[in-house]
């Protein structure tokens, strides 16, 4: 396993699961996060790693729902969920939508994401 690339992927729920976005005949795919692309914030004493680049996603196909939440997984298909975090405005994304985050917007706490990187290391 490869710690420089993390993959990014949506999610949508509803009180009771989270549910990928299915990636067959969606044109929804994770996307690639290489190590220049995060950057860590101090906020408050609140460390955090964040994106350091727009995250932007493909057209959606079809309606992929209310987006909330985000995961961060250790390959483009399939893998390993390794963190999960809410979106802090859900998205309702329909046919033909593009959704994107801004610099700074998908955030990590410092000791979640030191846990990523502790079991990618143990894995190897």
């Amino acid at each position: 396993m490869n710690l420089n690339y993390l993959y990014i992927g949506l999610f949508n729920s509803n009180i009771y699961n989270l549910t990928e976005i299915p990636q067959r005949n969606s044109n929804y795919n994770r996307i690639e996060m290489g190590p220049g692309e995060w950057f860590y914030l101090n906020k408050n004493t609140r460390d955090t790693i964040t994106n350091a680049v727009e995250i932007i996603f493909p057209d959606a196909n079809w309606d992929w729902g209310i987006i909330t939440h985000f995961g961060i997984f250790d390959s483009p298909q399939k893998g390993k969920l390794l963190v999960t975090g809410k979106i802090n405005v859900a998205s309702i994304v329909t046919k033909d939508d593009k959704i994107k985050f801004n610099v700074g917007n998908i955030s990590i706490p410092l000791e979640k994401f030191e846990q990523i990187k502790s079991g990618i290391e143990e894995n190897g």
